[in-house]
């Protein structure tokens, strides 16, 4: 007898670990999309699910003001490099290596970034790109004119 319920306790604890172990990779109702999104940093997306998820489910506000906060934090960090950049661009205008650097992170920030960011990354990237190349074809023209 002793051994049966030593069996059914091991059952028991077994049947509820399951539970637990498949419960905590649960999300929450509603959020699938919305989390994805942002797992996918589509931010500017999961914005928009978020505004139209708190018109339907304003009761749960506190759970997408979670996922709120912690898209204006990445949106926080994207700015402060973006001003990084600018800096740098003013402060260390032939610093190319390290603007194309700072670029570089900023992209991966954000996956989707608004037309006006796109605008500055892309303009700001072929700046730094022309100045590095045109850096390294003066640097060639002037070995290969000290071989003639």
């Amino acid at each position: 007898m002793n051994n049966k319920i030593k069996f059914f306790i091991f059952l028991s604890l077994l049947f509820l670990s399951f539970f637990s172990v498949f419960s905590n990779g649960k999300q929450e109702k509603g959020f699938e999309e919305i989390d994805l999104n942002i797992k996918n940093k589509e931010y500017n997306n999961a914005l928009l699910l978020l505004n139209q998820y708190i018109k339907e489910n304003p009761e749960n506000f506190d759970n997408a003001q979670k996922r709120i906060s912690k898209i204006m934090d990445v949106r926080s960090e994207y700015a402060e490099l973006a001003e990084e950049i600018i800096y740098v661009i003013i402060n260390e205008p032939t610093n190319d290596e390290k603007k194309l650097q700072m670029i570089a992170e900023l992209e991966s920030i954000e996956e989707n970034p608004s037309e006006a960011t796109k605008e500055f990354i892309e303009q700001t990237k072929a700046a730094a790109e022309f100045t590095l190349f045109k850096a390294q074809f003066d640097n060639l023209m002037a070995q290969g004119a000290s071989f003639t």
